[in-house]
């Protein structure tokens, strides 16, 4: 890789911060190094032998009940742990402006990414869990130590309207509605750190972020909302929850209320392991742990029906027209296709297809022609290209199935804008890389990510110096740039690729890494650091040139 230098740092959201024991513990002493530093983790193949990723991102060892059904076999099988999906929060860039939040410092910085001239603007205690609307520059954040959520609206002078909205007590996350027109904050475990608050693990705050008519109100939903989905028009929230379905119309009046809730399972079941709600907000599709089907619930009726499958599904996801339904049944080896609404009335006309490989999820292109499969519960070496439809070039026969193989096992898969191509992270094995090792292991226990050109088939692994952690993709899929960074090891890098061509620079920093985003307007990359004085660096999508800003927590600037 060539490598560039500039002034400036990244942050990593997936470092280490603990251990758990060596792998070869149990018993007493293995669950006390854990609870006493517990492995952050997106999936189970990133924690110890036995344990499992559980609701706070957290590295941990299951119930004695579930624990005698726990084996990472690197085939998967059928006790193998369960999958969990990464979350991505999106970028803060607006159209022109770029937000940063400072929990440290209380404050959001807000850089025009044409001018580079900074301004920063003192918020409350613990700002997070910033968003801003798509093509405007209207960012919302939380501040978390306030009980509070701060809209900021940027006029044409460069100057905001800022707006401040009273929340339920510890929420932590935000879900803003594609018109950006409302937005939804609530608990979330895996931002919590392992706390948990109070009221909040039953009530909600929806916010109408209306120029004019902002308005915040509480309302009680079902226990433990772990998931808000909306209307492609922006009409109604989709709030999910341990005891079911919370539809909430954000199209009229707005009042505190106690949100009806659609059940989604009988009592005697466990919670849903998933919900996917249509585009067209007519079904949820369910799935429960343990029951080798997929449930359609019809809304707001609530009318429930079972649709039989040859396993338990660990996975489904809905094209964006809502036509069909991709479900992955990871212990048989299988992908089933059921086609909306006729399949679920009719259960010989579901397509199955063979995959060769134990993978519990799916990734779909943007235009849901084609679907990604892998694993982060096993230590598979490989991912599933699957065509949905239109076929493509290079299928494997008539059923449209290509396997795919990797250097190291999967924690995540995130496909570019246009889906032409794919940026798979993985995870390491124990132990740091040592020219004693055999290749294999030394490949194995170092950082890395693979890209994937999928219609060429093409894999690249490129190792790294630190864990890959955040990762931006340029608005027209042509460019990725990943950050990896590691504090003790003094390693900041940002890692630019070129998608036409895999070519990778990277970029060594001045300072530990925090975040990384696009602002299209500008055809900039933004990467925020870790720097007692403020510190940004932008990159130009084109040239690869690099600016970095130091000094604006001052008031000041100081471009290198």
């Amino acid at each position: 890789m060539k490598r560039v230098t500039c002034g400036v740092s990244l942050a990593l959201c997936c470092a280490l911060i603990g251990a758990c024991g060596d792998a070869g513990d149990s018993g007493t002493s293995a669950r006390a190094d854990s609870a006493a530093g517990a492995i952050p983790c997106v999936g189970a193949n990133d924690c110890l032998p036995g344990q499992i990723c559980n609701a706070f991102g957290r590295c941990a060892y299951p119930p004695p009940a579930v624990e005698a059904g726990i084996a990472n076999d690197a085939d998967g099988g059928d006790s193998a742990p369960p999958e969990v999906e990464e979350r991505i929060a999106p970028p803060a860039a607006g159209k022109r402006y770029v937000y940063v939040a400072v929990a440290d410092q209380d404050m959001v910085v807000k850089i025009d990414a044409q001018s580079l001239r900074v301004r920063t603007i003192k918020v409350g205690r613990d700002p997070g869990a910033l968003r801003t609307v798509g093509g405007e520059d209207v960012a919302l954040l939380l501040e978390r130590g306030e009980a509070k959520a701060t809209l900021l609206r940027s006029q044409p002078d460069g100057s905001d309207k800022r707006s401040r909205l009273d929340t339920v007590s510890g929420v932590n996350q935000l879900a803003l509605s594609p018109d950006g027109q409302h937005a939804i904050a609530y608990y979330d475990p895996k931002e919590s750190g392992g706390t948990l608050p109070g009221q909040a693990l039953q009530e909600i705050s929806v916010l109408r972020l209306t120029a004019g008519k902002e308005q915040s109100v509480r309302m009680s939903v079902g226990f433990l909302p772990s998931d808000v989905q909306f209307a492609a028009d922006g009409s109604k929230a989709y709030v999910v929850s341990e005891q079911g379905l919370s539809i909430i119309e954000l199209s009229g009046t707005l009042a505190p209320a106690i949100v009806p809730t659609i059940a989604l399972r009988d009592a005697s079941e466990p919670p849903p392991a998933e919900v996917r709600v249509t585009s067209d907000g007519a079904l949820a599709l369910v799935t429960i742990p343990g029951k080798a089907a997929l449930r359609a619930v019809v809304l707001p009726a609530g009318t429930r029906s079972d649709l039989t499958l040859p396993g338990e599904p660990t996975d489904i996801d809905v094209t964006p027209d809502g036509k069909l339904a991709v479900v992955v049944l990871r212990d048989q080896k299988l992908l089933a296709l059921v086609d909306l609404p006729g399949d679920l009335a009719d259960p010989q006309q579901v397509e199955t297809r063979q995959i060769g490989l134990a993978l519990g999820q799916a990734a779909l292109t943007d235009d849901g022609k084609q679907a990604l499969l892998f694993t982060n519960a096993s230590e598979i070496e490989a991912v599933v290209l699957v065509q949905l439809a239109g076929g493509g070039a290079g299928d494997s026969g008539s059923s449209g199935v290509t396997s795919l193989p990797l250097k190291k096992a999967v924690r995540s898969v995130r496909l570019a804008p246009g889906g032409k191509t794919a940026l798979v992270i993985h995870n390491k094995k124990p132990g740091e890389p040592s020219e004693q090792d055999p290749f294999e292991l030394f490949i194995d226990r170092s950082h890395g990510f693979s890209l994937i050109e999928l219609s060429k088939r093409f894999v690249k692994l490129q190792l790294t110096d630190a864990t890959p952690g955040p990762a931006a993709f340029a608005a027209d899929g042509g460019s990725v740039y990943v950050l990896a960074g590691d504090r003790d090891k003094r390693i900041r890098q940002v890692v630019s690729i070129d998608l036409s061509s895999f070519v990778a620079d990277e970029i060594v920093l001045g300072s530990h890494p925090l975040s990384v985003g696009v602002v299209p307007l500008a055809g900039q990359i933004y990467v925020a650091q870790s720097h007692p004085l403020g510190r940004v660096t932008f990159i130009d999508a084109k040239t690869r040139e690099t600016r970095t800003l130091t000094g604006f927590a001052l008031n000041s600037e100081v471009i290198e």
